[in-house]
């Protein structure tokens, strides 16, 4: 907790790409004010990567994009390394970047070729992996494995939504709402596959 509001520290720090008021709806859905920083941590983790791996990007394919930001990984570490030789009187010239600037650049580029796909984009296969890794998430934050919808008596599924699609679907929505459609057969298939392993 953040002893000067008393609030949570997820909420005064960078949580990209859901804002304040997304992860409260998130954390309602389990019944909460708001998940644990370590629940915030990997939610915001899986939505990058499902992020960056739903992006296309139109000049590049994703063996471009490894190598671009493997230069500035490379190009940062080498200019922190020039910027440290310099005397004190020169680098303050520098006012607005120092190395440690750059090895953060650095470090930053590295961290974002291991979120990016070994392969091309695959939308499908992003939302399948992120509802599998919500479902981890569930899991932690609430002590038991979701469940799928109850049958109705005409053997289809109940119009009300389980706890874990309520928490899906909040997860989702304000990164990629489009994806909502079809959603709740990615979450029958991720509970099922984990069922059947457990």
């Amino acid at each position: 907790m953040n002893e000067e509001t008393d609030l949570p520290l997820w909420r005064t720090s960078e949580t990209w790409p859901y804002t304040d008021l997304d992860l409260t709806r998130i954390g309602r859905t389990l019944g909460r004010p708001y998940l644990s920083e370590s629940s915030v941590d990997l939610l915001t983790d899986a939505a990058m990567a499902y992020c960056l791996t739903i992006i296309a990007d139109r000049n590049h394919g994703e063996k471009q994009r490894q190598e671009q930001f493997s230069r500035i990984a490379t190009l940062a570490s080498k200019l922190a390394k020039q910027l440290r030789r310099l005397n004190a009187m020169s680098s303050q010239q520098l006012r607005m970047v120092g190395p440690d600037d750059l090895d953060l650049l650095a470090l930053s580029a590295d961290g974002a070729v291991d979120f990016l796909p070994s392969r091309g984009s695959n939308p499908a296969q992003a939302r399948r992996d992120f509802v599998g890794d919500l479902y981890d998430i569930f899991a932690a934050e609430t002590g038991e494995a979701p469940t799928r919808s109850k049958k109705g008596k005409d053997g289809r599924e109940a119009g009300m939504k389980t706890p874990f699609e309520r928490f899906v679907e909040a997860s989702l929505r304000p990164i990629n709402p489009s994806a909502l459609q079809g959603l709740r057969r990615d979450i029958k298939t991720i509970i099922q596959a984990r069922h059947d392993i457990a």
